[in-house]
């Protein structure tokens, strides 16, 4: 799954709040998730996205 709403689709939010309130999606609904689901960060995202800190 693509992190898809911080750059041209001008929402106003940043990339690492895209990809919080994703988690909080699926945390939220992981009983009805019933496969793997990866998350793709772009490239130039990694150091801007510290996935770590989430």
């Amino acid at each position: 799954m693509p992190l898809i709403g911080g750059g041209l689709s001008r929402t106003g939010k940043s990339e690492r709040d895209i990809l919080e309130f994703l988690i909080k999606l699926i945390e939220l609904n992981k009983d009805l998730i019933q496969f793997d689901l990866h998350i793709v960060i772009r490239e130039t995202g990694r150091d801007t996205i510290p996935i770590a800190d989430i």
